[in-house]
């Protein structure tokens, strides 16, 4: 998973700073996303830095940043925070190139799968392919969000069910492209003959797919490097204004 991938990058950059990083997973939880949150508001971590976020973070971050408890917190996240600083892979840019190669490719009916209520992935593609095509990609989501590769699975039987089937389409992440693939294989439809799908974040397992997933690199050893040096910063009292770093981002084909 890309996430596992930024921490062990993050590892190897805090230690090379004199920092030590622990790691608490919330398996998309609200539940332990709070828990954390209360644990960490005694002043036993310097910052914390939240990879993605989940329903009501938003509510959760601004309650323990503000006073009195004042948490220090760091975003990797496409979500905006009144406050709170990220660091993020160029989305506009994401969905923009997305849609771009599907076009080339000749898909004529194109789909974005994943959550795109304030998602810049979903609003650049949606963007590109109105103005270059004159229509409005249609979004398969899931009621509920929870392990990306089974909420692929699902979201493939509301895309397999459509009265029209799109010919491409992009995922939010490439988890939930790897749960496409494996429910389109049930069927005769071909990858990427009859469908074309790009994933998102190039993850090592894209190479392992059958067929292989294009998908868009988002530089993690550039993300992890950023992301130490701004929690640096929070740490210091330093990072005075709100910052948003997007980390550009290349198309993979395969």
């Amino acid at each position: 998973h890309p996430f596992s991938l930024i921490l062990e990058e993050m590892q190897f950059k805090a230690l090379e700073k004199g920092l030590e990083i622990v790691p608490y997973i919330t398996r998309f939880s609200t539940r332990l996303e709070e828990n954390f949150l209360e644990q960490a508001r005694d002043g036993r971590v310097d910052a914390l830095i939240s990879l993605g976020t989940l329903d009501g973070s938003k509510e959760r971050y601004l309650k323990y940043t503000a006073p009195p408890i004042n948490l220090k917190i760091l975003l990797y996240s496409n979500r905006n925070i009144k406050g709170i600083s990220k660091i993020l892979f160029n989305e506009e840019k994401t969905g923009e190139k997305t849609a771009e190669y599907l076009l080339k490719l000749g898909c004529q009916h194109l789909a974005f799968a994943g959550p795109g209520k304030d998602n810049p992935r979903y609003e650049s593609f949606d963007k590109y392919v109105k103005r270059v095509k004159g229509y409005k990609p249609e979004i398969f989501s899931a009621a509920k969000y929870t392990e990306p590769f089974q909420t692929g699975k699902r979201i493939a039987g509301k895309l397999l069910k459509a009265k029209t089937p799109p010919d491409g389409v992009f995922t939010s992440n490439d988890f939930i492209a790897f749960g496409l693939l494996s429910e389109i294989a049930k069927t005769k439809l071909r990858v990427p003959e009859d469908i074309a799908i790009v994933g998102c974040d190039n993850s090592e397992a894209c190479l392992y797919t059958n067929p292989t997933l294009t998908s868009v690199t988002i530089t993690i050893p550039l993300i992890a490097e950023k992301l130490i040096e701004k929690v640096q910063l929070l740490i210091a009292d330093e990072l005075t204004e709100t910052e948003t770093i997007r980390i550009p981002v290349t198309l993979v084909e395969r």
